[in-house]
């Protein structure tokens, strides 16, 4: 699996006005088409385009919590996060 398209991604209003894309990188990562309700279609939107940035929180919260010694009393929650992390990366789930 690639790597994927390094963040930020930013939410731009599509040229009909219809649709929702996110940007990343100079070009577009995802379009949103949603004619029945626009506030859904930019929650979604956003939703993705803060992905990167997620995913990198994430990541250093993990790495707090191992090398606080954790994984004892959060080993749910920190499980839950290092699944997230793989999923987010393509690995196993």
């Amino acid at each position: 699996m690639g790597k994927a398209t390094p963040g930020p991604w930013e939410v731009v209003r599509g040229r009909c006005g219809r649709s929702v894309e996110v940007f990343g990188g100079g070009k577009a990562i995802a379009e949103m088409w949603d004619r029945s309700d626009n506030e859904t279609q930019e929650a979604n939107a956003r939703l993705i385009a803060a992905a990167p940035t997620l995913l990198e929180a994430l990541k250093l919260m993990v790495q707090h919590a191992e090398s606080a010694g954790w994984e004892d009393s959060h080993d749910v929650i920190l499980h839950q996060a290092q699944e997230a992390i793989k999923r987010a990366e393509g690995g196993e789930e």
